[in-house]
């Protein structure tokens, strides 16, 4: 039997970037509050970060959210911060430890199957049988470490506030490019 792929390892290729690119989404934070009451963002004694417009930061934990109010406590102490006092508001973003290991596993796995390609030719069922047998456990274990291994180490932090007008909403833009031809992500950073 004869098994031919019809797909050329470029299309493999372009596969992959374009999954890898898909959870690229611009994330906007909340302006106001009640927004950021309304979107669940913060969980009850979560920590936070917050920046107040005087330029101090600090860590917190979120004990509520209201309409024109933050109740936190730092270092012990209760404290209400109104919304006009705060500048921006960030948190570490949930992150499931089992992603980045897909992840490495999907960019091995499609790694493996470009190698297959290019040692096979695409024409050689019996060749891309063994092929396939020895670098689809071996790339995607790899894959499968490296992504851990990068997932942990990157700090996944996100603003969840920032205040309409605030010098944070105007100067960094962050916005996903997906096209036919093309993906990536566009950044832009105003001085």
């Amino acid at each position: 039997m004869h098994y031919q792929n019809t797909l050329s390892p470029g299309i493999w290729s372009l596969f992959t970037v374009v999954l890898l690119a898909i959870p690229l989404q611009a994330q906007t934070p909340a302006g106001t509050f009640e927004e950021l009451r309304d979107s669940l963002k913060l969980k009850e004694q979560e920590t936070i970060e917050v920046t107040e417009e005087s330029g101090a930061k600090y860590k917190a934990k979120v004990a509520a959210v209201s309409e024109g109010k933050i109740i936190i406590t730092v270092d012990g102490q209760r404290r209400e911060v109104a919304e006009s006092q705060v500048r921006e508001i960030r948190h570490r973003r949930p992150d499931k430890w089992w992603n980045g290991m897909l992840i490495g596993m999907g960019a091995g796995v499609a790694s493996a199957l470009v190698g297959v390609g290019t040692v096979c030719g695409w024409n050689d069922g019996e060749c891309e049988v063994i092929a396939s047998a020895v670098f689809l456990p071996t790339f995607a274990g790899i894959g499968m470490g490296a992504g851990a291994a990068i997932d942990y180490a990157i700090k996944k932090h996100e603003t969840v506030f920032a205040r309409s007008g605030s010098e944070i909403n105007r100067n960094l833009r962050v916005s996903p490019i997906l096209g036919k031809k093309t993906a990536g992500v566009n950044v832009s950073y105003r001085f």
